[in-house]
This record gives C-alpha cells, structure tokens and sequence, in this order.
C-alpha cells in the first residue's frame, strides 16, 4: 500500500521539492483559519517531507523521520493535534521541537486522494495552545476536504489526457489501415462499386475480428478455441 502512495505521489508530480503558489494559497487560508504563524502543506515521500505550500516560513522540508506529518498520515480519518510538543514523548526529542523551529503547538489534516493519505495541511505555533475548538477542527478539515478534491481532479485530468493521447494514436493506426486498404483494394477493382462492396466487407470483418479478440477468455485474453475461430475469420478472404 506504501509502494503505491509513492507511486502516485511520483505519477501526480508532488514528488520534487519546491513550493507552489497553489499550495501556498491553502497554507494562508489555515494560518488565518486558526491564527497561527505558520502553516504549511506537507506532502510525504518515501524517505522526505516536502512542504509544497508554506504560510510563514519559506522552510522546503525535512526528513521524513522527524516529520509530525509522516505520524498524522497513519490515521488518514482524523486531525493529528499535539497541544505541548515538549510534552509529547513522540516528539519531545525531535530536532523541530529542540532546534531552531521551536515547535510547540502542531495539528495536521490529513490530505487523502484515492484512498492515500498523501500528507497533511498542518497548524504550527512555537507556543503550547489549548486544544481546538468543534469549530476549529471543522474548519481544517474542510480545508483538508478541498485541498484532497483539488489534487483529485487534478489527477482525473491527468489522466484524461494520458487516454485521449492513447486514443488519438489508436484511431491513428486505424486511419492509417483504412488508407492502406483502400489503396490495396484499388489496384485490383474495376468499379467504384466493386470497390465500395470490397472495402465495406474488410471493414466489417475488422470489427468482428476485434470483437473476437476483447470478447473472451478468461482475464480478457482469447482461448484456444477463439485462436481457432479468429485464424479461420482472418484468414477466411484469402481461401
């Protein structure tokens, strides 16, 4: 399940450092949202925390080892909050709560897409601070909610592009067949309507022989009996 967030996060792009102004916009909303200094998106990779949007600092990432973010993405269902880092024995130790970060205060949003927590847009003080309210949480989680719809439609256009480029090659081929056909089926034809009889039956037997290769088996893939069937269907206009 790991391999595949990866996977995704790689195939989406949110992979390589670097804030973008898109993130950024949602990193000023939670700053408001809860007044805190800072606030960023943090996507998590394999071995890094990238922060892609940032409210309040202008830090790139860490290691995903000393991330809070990388704690709060293993319970994709519900806001990680730490009210006294210093306090928590998860974090006390770490190089963001002892170095020159200060991390005091931290709650995290789980940004989920697909079903994976790709990371989190996350609340950060250098203060201890009471835990949030009904109506904080809410309004971070709906933050959360649209910033996980927002890199879903993004993907969903992505990959709408990936099938209309595969399908504008496929029709491609097709064209390129059809041009062929006729070409080959004018040498030998004397009439226009010879022809049109001529080309109307390859073109029919091309869309029974693709029906015969998609339309059976077992996982999609012909028997031996259809290799049958389709070699006689193929080779049926050369007897």
């Amino acid at each position: 399940r790991e391999l595949l967030r990866v996977e995704q996060l790689r195939a989406a792009h949110l992979d390589q450092p670097g804030q973008e102004e898109r993130f950024n916009r949602y990193a000023r909303l939670a700053q408001a949202l809860l007044g805190v200094p800072t606030a960023f998106v943090s996507i998590i990779t394999q071995h890094e925390q990238l922060f892609k949007g940032g409210a309040g600092s202008d830090l790139c990432g860490t290691d995903r080892s000393i991330a809070f973010c990388a704690h709060a993405i293993e319970t994709p269902e519900r806001i990680l909050e730490v009210p006294d880092a210093t306090q928590d024995a998860r974090f006390a130790s770490s190089p963001l709560v002892t170095g020159p970060m200060q991390v005091r205060y931290y709650a995290g949003a789980p940004i989920v897409v697909g079903g994976h927590a790709y990371g989190t847009i996350c609340a950060i003080d250098t203060a201890p601070r009471p835990p949030m309210s009904d109506a904080q949480r809410a309004r971070l989680t709906d933050l959360a909610a649209a910033l996980s719809h927002d890199l879903s439609s993004s993907q969903d256009r992505h990959d709408l592009t990936v099938i209309a480029r595969e399908l504008r090659h496929r029709m491609g081929n097709v064209y390129a067949l059809i041009s062929s056909l006729v070409t080959l089926l004018a040498r030998n034809t004397a009439t226009k309507e010879e022809l049109a009889d001529r080309l109307r039956e390859r073109i029919v037997r091309l869309g029974e022989t693709q029906k015969l290769i998609i339309g059976e088996g077992p996982n999609g893939t012909p028997g031996g009996g259809m290799i049958i069937r389709l070699a006689g269907h193929v080779l049926a206009p050369l007897r």
